[in-house]
């Protein structure tokens, strides 16, 4: 009888391995294939690590995929960069179609990563105001020539004022 379960039981036994365990996750930027040269993504990241050490916020380094999706979002006037989880692994996806279409200066950049990489990370929920303001579509990154320095603490502290200015 011991044997018969065994055998029956083989195929699922032989079909799992630890690619397909839903409670593993990873880590990884995939900035290969961007119009703009890599490291892209991977040095915008950096600045946001050194940004959080500043303010002494821990960002998690164990689970995340950062990765540029293409999308046809209505002749890519919407920004559909976002932030989720699929079983246990975290994604970033960020719109590389609007970036190529709509994003020039390295502040509109770096309002978008940031945004993400705050909600994403650290579950720093999205605004009506200020740096967490969400960039949904073109007319919101004018937000971006006004912020500065002063912006920062709300990608780290939902209670912390806007700057509105």
């Amino acid at each position: 009888m011991k044997k018969l379960l065994f055998i029956l039981l083989l195929p699922f036994i032989a079909g799992c391995d630890e690619g397909d365990d839903p409670s593993k996750t990873e880590f990884r930027i995939e900035d290969q294939g961007h119009m703009k040269n890599p490291p892209y993504l991977s040095s915008r990241f950096e600045n946001f690590l050194e940004l959080a050490d500043a303010k002494e916020v821990t960002v998690p380094k164990d689970n995340m995929i950062l990765r540029w999706v293409w999308t046809d979002s209505t002749l890519h006037k919407y920004n559909d960069s976002k932030a989720y989880k699929q079983g246990n692994q975290l994604y970033i996806d960020i719109d590389e179609a609007f970036f190529f279409f709509h994003v020039d200066t390295e502040d509109e950049v770096e309002l978008i990563l940031f945004q993400q990489f705050a909600n994403g990370l650290l579950g720093t929920p999205f605004r009506d105001c200020g740096f967490m303001r969400r960039v949904q579509i073109i007319d919101d990154l004018q937000f971006a020539q006004n912020w500065d320095a002063g912006d920062y603490p709300v990608l780290f502290d939902p209670s912390a004022p806007c700057n509105d200015d």
